[in-house]
């Protein structure tokens, strides 16, 4: 991951690690769902951290 200080913003870390939901909407629907995207590695650590 490299220096934290690199991410202009948590949500910039967020995308990267792929914990930010996408949100897809039409009209007045939206939902959102899990990110395919990003580094899964990192997404299996933060994960295992939440549910301890």
């Amino acid at each position: 991951m490299g220096d934290i200080h690199r991410f202009s913003s948590a949500d910039k870390l967020a995308r990267f690690a792929g914990i930010a939901s996408v949100t897809v909407g039409s009209g007045n629907k939206s939902r959102n769902y899990k990110s395919q995207q990003g580094n899964r590695e990192l997404h299996d650590i933060f994960k295992s951290l939440a549910i301890r």
